[in-house]
């Protein structure tokens, strides 16, 4: 009898979870940005199941208004090795760029430091005490400024950027995007002496629920050699975008690799979309509201999630905002203003 009292609790628990999801959801349809009621109804952040290699993880379905879980497979491939002389062509061509992103970048840590001449602090300014000890000895009233402070740099910030292979990026907008990716690959190496932003790098494509698929571009620990340099350069638009399993799976690894504050950053069109074969069943409506969730989840784990889109469609920027919320979305449609607009986002997450 206590078993199955157990059991239809928590049937009941479950029940009213859903019930607080399908309120949440139709109480912000025609508004912008993820729904708000979300982070309360989803009470728990989506965990992964790990089966070998390959991780699982739940899809929301608006429609229906459950939570499939291990609805979808993510697996990780290494890169193909690809053209170095590609990548260092493109770097070439955005060297203003990076100059100026690196700039910026590093006026957010300062190097560490010892602070002289203070009234109160963690150490012994020994050049001020001893003016202070000759101060007293002729009969005057010394300064109390004989104290010094260490000043160390802000938390670093771990950054995990997952850059959309879908074939919607074929052409212009891919050729943007790996101008993007190597402005912030050097800006982001240039400061990375300093520890200020620990980062890695996967692209990814879906073919389906089941077949989720992340490139290896650089790892956490590697450091941005002309190895890993290479495996940029040929980099190829196929398949589709299940974004709601990558954004999940980008959540995990920034919880489970890093500490401190953590940036999620997108380059991608923004828009998820799946075909499996002929018949599509991961779009519109049921894909915003699955991303938009993932979205929430990983924001309430203290995952910062946003997309820079460098597609050239300027009605896409209300699409991004209903999925990732009208601040956490940039519309970029020249390399020479990413310097500004990724600047400005680091400010933000830094806090200053």
């Amino acid at each position: 009898l206590q078993i199955l009292l157990k059991a239809q609790k928590r049937t009941q628990r479950k029940q009213g979870r859903l019930s607080r999801i399908r309120s949440a959801l139709q109480d912000n349809r025609g508004q912008a940005g993820p729904p708000q009621d979300i982070e309360s109804a989803l009470v728990d952040p989506a965990m992964p199941s790990q089966a070998s290699d390959v991780m699982q993880y739940e899809e929301w379905n608006c429609e229906k208004g459950i939570a499939k879980q291990k609805a979808t497979r993510v697996s990780i491939h290494p890169a193909p090795k690809g053209d170095l002389d590609r990548y260092m062509e493109v770097k070439r061509s955005h060297m203003g760029p990076i100059s100026d992103l690196s700039r910026q970048l590093n006026r957010l840590f300062p190097e560490e430091r010892w602070i002289h001449r203070q009234q109160d602090g963690s150490d012994l300014d020994i050049d001020r005490a001893i003016q202070a000890s000759l101060d007293l000895r002729a009969g005057h009233t010394p300064r109390r400024d004989w104290h010094m402070n260490f000043v160390r740099q802000r938390d670093p910030i771990s950054v995990l950027v997952m850059m959309d292979l879908s074939s919607s990026t074929q052409g212009r907008v891919m050729h943007h995007q790996q101008g993007a990716l190597v402005v912030l690959m050097e800006s982001l190496h240039q400061v990375d002496h300093a520890q200020g932003f620990p980062h890695a790098l996967v692209g990814f494509q879906s073919f389906g629920a089941q077949d989720c698929r992340l490139t290896h571009l650089k790892g956490w620990d590697e450091t941005l050699n002309d190895s890993v340099r290479a495996r940029f350069g040929d980099l190829r638009s196929e398949g589709a975008t299940r974004l709601g399993a990558f954004v999940r799976h980008g959540a995990w690894m920034l919880t489970e690799k890093t500490h401190g504050p953590r940036l999620l950053l997108l380059l991608s069109d923004g828009m998820p979309r799946d075909l499996r074969g002929h018949e599509s069943d991961y779009q519109g409506r049921l894909a915003e509201q699955d991303t938009a969730i993932a979205v929430r989840q990983a924001r309430a784990t203290g995952v910062h999630v946003t997309c820079v889109s460098l597609a050239p469609q300027q009605d896409q920027t209300a699409n991004l905002g209903r999925v990732f919320g009208e601040n956490n979305c940039l519309q970029i449609d020249r390399l020479e203003a990413l310097p500004h607009r990724l600047g400005a986002l680091f400010a933000q997450l830094v806090g200053t």
